[in-house]
């Protein structure tokens, strides 16, 4: 999610499997010219929230639940 207001990205990653069992989820997200900020681990429900600000800058975001893995393409543009 993107924040016009305050120029703040924003990702989660719900599961969609084991919910409520602990289990390998990630939450990335990556402004451009910038490093990638991970919220990892076993958790039961979701990961994240990551939050970063990048107005006026494009973001890489995505997630994985368990072995399957998603990443978007350059987007929210600001």
């Amino acid at each position: 999610m993107y924040n016009s207001s305050n120029g703040y990205n924003c990702v989660v990653t719900l599961k969609y499997t084991s919910v409520g069992t602990a289990s390998a989820v990630s939450a990335t997200l990556q402004a451009e010219g910038g490093t990638t900020t991970k919220d990892s681990g076993n958790f039961s429900y979701y990961a994240g929230p990551v939050k970063k600000s990048a107005p006026n800058t494009c973001v890489k975001w995505g997630g994985s639940v368990g072995s399957t893995t998603w990443t978007s393409g350059w987007s929210h543009c600001g």
